[in-house]
């Protein structure tokens, strides 16, 4: 057999634009999913709302599939029971991302 070597890159992360979200919109497509994502908050009145939406986020449908199964690993990751026996002690493995041999560069 001969298996092809996966790709080495690593991560820049040239902007540190970071928001906070509390709230999201999914528009499915043919071929694309989109994400509206907000930081507002809903309140449980009976007026109408407004949600800003301060970012829009396009993603094909494979990369869609691997965000969440990666979203799902972290939940159950979280979800474990705190009190483990002394052999189960060690962190769960918690994936960065489904990506192969990733390394972060911070740029000064």
């Amino acid at each position: 057999m001969n298996q092809s070597k996966p790709p080495t890159f690593s991560v820049r992360y040239d902007q540190s634009d970071i928001k906070y979200v509390t709230q999201f919109l999914v528009s499915p497509g043919r071929e694309e999913v989109l994400l509206d994502l907000s930081a507002g908050l809903l309140n449980d009145g009976s007026e109408p709302q407004t949600l800003p939406i301060q970012t829009r986020i396009a993603m094909p449908w494979s990369a869609v599939e691997r965000l969440a199964r990666v979203l799902n690993q972290v939940v159950e990751a979280k979800q474990q029971p705190a009190t483990k026996s002394p052999e189960d002690s060690k962190a769960p493995h918690i994936p960065k991302a489904s990506l192969p041999s990733i390394q972060s560069t911070t740029l000064s």
